[in-house]
C-alpha cells in the first residue's frame, strides 16, 4: 500500500520512517507542478521514495521571500 504524508520530514532528514534506510528524491507529479505554477512558486514540493520498503513521502515547504 502506498502512503503519502505531507510535511512529515524535514529537509535534512532523508531516512525512511518505516525501515530507516535512505530515501531518494523522485520526480514531481503533474499536479504538484501545477500547484507550484498557480502559487507562483510559493510552495516547494519534494517527493521521496524508499527503494527498500517502497514507502513514499511528499514534503511541502513554504518558501520564504
Amino acid at each position: 500500500m502506498l502512503t503519502i504524508y505531507s510535511n512529515s520530514i524535514s529537509s535534512e532528514q532523508t531516512c525512511c520512517p518505516r525501515c530507516g534506510s535512505d530515501m531518494m528524491r523522485i520526480p514531481k507529479r503533474r499536479f504538484e507542478k501545477i500547484v507550484n505554477l498557480l502559487s507562483f512558486n510559493l510552495f516547494k514540493i519534494k517527493r521521496y521514495s524508499c527503494y527498500d520498503c517502497h514507502h513514499e513521502i511528499t514534503q511541502t515547504v513554504l518558501n520564504r521571500l
